[in-house]
């Protein structure tokens, strides 16, 4: 009983928040593949006639041609449905999966790009109503053939009981962008430089003479990274609660290709963000609160399941050690301390509301997922990854809480978070710092927000330390006299460390693998391990001042 008043009480104060600014109410390695919602399309002529349809309707953004009835039903023949199967927003969630999503990228970016154009189309109060009642209404052109006629007359039949809206479009295209996207990431097919490490760009012997959209990370900001991302926290605002894992999925996949010059933008123009995730991990719990004891069918359990897989993509791409900001984690902790205080009706504590209490959400519910509560998708092994997965971004976010949070958190984040600060003056911070400087995509210098995908390039390491990148030679030189982070501190002991562990560089080097290597040598010999320790305090340092 006490878990189910959590949960209610958890929905109600996120509620509030969200209320309060005006919104509107309403994949993981172990995930089991049957999990997703995965259908296949054949590319055929008539799924060009469609492709041709959907681009020509969309040529102005402001102006479709076509209404919203016709342009769902589009969507729902591109996200690999049948024509007599039923609608994806009337069915439970489950995350997006056509397996010829690369066709489409490959034969009819001219879509893609649209569907980019609308969503990250800024109109004001005004536009946004009119649009909204030109798309309800059918004023759809005539067919100029055959083909298209026949096309046209099936989609205006679709789902005939439904009144079709802007938002109702719009969360359809959140969908079919996202499972595109995640498509390009899961395939690792993403044209250009991009901000997530070992998405590299399109395998050449796979795709040459025909790249596959987005042949760079550019074309999904068409406008700008501000005017672009104040535009997409539009269309997030349109969708529903009940339908946030559309956007979620969106924002996650944006964030991994496009980097973290993204994140501050969607939280100034969206700030109650953090919030809905929390809300979304209350209500997940609440619902399975409601339904103990009882037969649970498989369309529902897949949506919890998927649900959890996309609060946990989104937190992991923030957290990314390639492309980590302090800052932007501090305002999905405690965004909402900024826009309205409040005390938490489950601790009567003061508390953040943010991507922390989902975590610790989340985790105090696993428990009643598992199979010995009635469920079968949730067998054992999959809970306990949830359980590790949480654990660990929670305890990462733990750090981050503002002053004047008092609540008592998950014990299981709580425990990470006392091993974490145990482990302080360990050599396995330097080695979790060589690990993040494997992978970072973004410029090294405390000050320097330059990425990989923003400067379209890859940035060269210092040739003293071999280990450190920079964007340029001014921001080495920067970084080299840097008043509180001086690189010249640490730039021969980091070469030394390296080198004298036989760490490999780069991505050859193997966080599992050569961890106990590591500390091993360090431990061994009273000069590395006091090496370990000056690197290790300046890769905190570090992490700490980017951004």
């Amino acid at each position: 009983m006490m878990a189910r008043a959590s949960c209610a009480s958890t929905i109600t104060y996120c509620r509030i928040l969200i209320s309060n600014n005006s919104l509107p109410r309403a994949q993981s390695t172990w995930l089991p593949r049957s999990l997703h919602a995965c259908t296949t399309m054949s590319l055929s002529a008539d799924a060009g006639d469609v492709a041709l349809l959907f681009a020509s309707s969309l040529q102005d953004p402001a102006r479709p041609k076509h209404c919203a009835r016709v342009l769902c039903g589009c969507l729902h023949l591109f996200d690999g449905r049948n024509r007599d199967d039923p609608y994806a927003l009337y069915e439970r969630y489950t995350t997006p999966d056509n397996e010829n999503y690369e066709g489409l990228r490959r034969l009819h970016p001219e879509c893609l790009d649209a569907s980019v154009a609308f969503l990250s189309l800024v109109r004001s109060a005004k536009e946004e109503d009119d649009l909204d009642a030109l798309l309800s209404t059918c004023a759809c052109p005539s067919a100029s053939d055959e083909n298209t006629a026949e096309l046209l007359q099936w989609l205006h039949a679709f789902e005939v009981a439904r009144q079709f809206t802007l938002r109702d479009f719009t969360e359809a295209l959140l969908r079919h962008l996202s499972g595109v996207l995640h498509s390009t990431i899961q395939t690792r097919t993403v044209g250009g430089t991009v901000a997530l490490g070992g998405i590299t760009k399109h395998r050449r012997n796979l795709h040459a003479g025909s790249p596959l959209w987005p042949t760079d990370a550019s074309l999904l900001l068409p406008r700008g990274i501000e005017e672009s991302m104040k535009g997409y926290a539009a269309s997030f605002h349109l969708c529903r609660q009940e339908r946030f894992q559309e956007a979620l999925g969106l924002a996650a996949t944006l964030i991994a290709i496009c980097g973290r010059s993204i994140i501050h933008p969607l939280l100034q123009f969206q700030p109650v963000w953090p919030s809905r995730i929390a809300l979304l991990a209350a209500e997940l719990c609440h619902d399975r609160m409601k339904t103990l004891g009882e037969s649970i069918d498989h369309v529902i359990q897949r949506e919890w399941m998927c649900t959890l897989f996309r609060i946990l993509e989104f937190c992991r791409a923030i957290i990314d050690p390639g492309k980590i900001n302090p800052l932007d984690i501090d305002l999905f902790v405690s965004q909402c301390m900024t826009v309205s205080s409040y005390k938490s009706a489950r601790t009567n504590q003061v508390g953040d509301c943010g991507l922390l209490l989902a975590c610790d959400t989340i985790l105090g519910c696993l428990s009643f997922f598992s199979e010995d509560t009635g469920t079968d998708l949730f067998r054992d092994v999959i809970i306990d990854q949830f359980t590790v997965d949480f654990s660990l971004i929670g305890a990462f976010l733990y750090r981050h809480k503002t002053r004047d949070d008092t609540t008592v958190y998950h014990p299981a984040i709580l425990a990470v978070n006392t091993e974490a600060e145990a482990r302080y003056s360990d050599p396995v911070n330097a080695f979790a710092g060589f690990c993040w400087a494997s992978v970072v995509r973004h410029c090294c210098a405390p000050e320097c927000r330059e990425e990989f995908a923003t400067a379209g390039r890859a940035f060269a390491r210092c040739s003293g330390c071999d280990v450190l990148r920079y964007c340029s030679r001014l921001c080495l030189a920067r970084a080299w006299k840097h008043t509180l982070l001086p690189h010249k501190a640490v730039c021969t002991k980091l070469r030394i460390l390296r080198e004298r562990t036989n760490l490999p560089r780069d991505r050859d080097l193997d966080p599992l693998r050569d961890r106990e290597p590591f500390i091993e040598a360090c431990r061994a010999d009273e000069g590395l391990a006091a090496l370990a320790l000056d690197c290790g305090e300046y890769f905190i340092g570090l992490l700490r001042a980017i951004g």
